[in-house]
């Protein structure tokens, strides 16, 4: 039996969301695929950094 992948979006793109993305990196069943910031460099280095096509200004 497979197990369920969730698909998480992360609203801000600072500190804290770096944090969150690293701990997600380690769970097989966690995809990351949007992102949404205001600030287009943080947006934009967070979704590069991660590989997340999806990039919102905002929610």
């Amino acid at each position: 039996m497979s197990e369920t992948k969730y698909r998480v979006g992360i609203i801000g793109c600072g500190s804290i969301a770096n944090a969150h993305a690293i701990g997600y990196q380690g769970v097989d069943t966690v995809e990351i695929v949007a992102i949404a910031d205001p600030v287009d460099t943080a947006r934009n280095d967070f979704g590069n950094r991660y590989d997340i096509d999806r990039r919102y200004h905002d929610a």
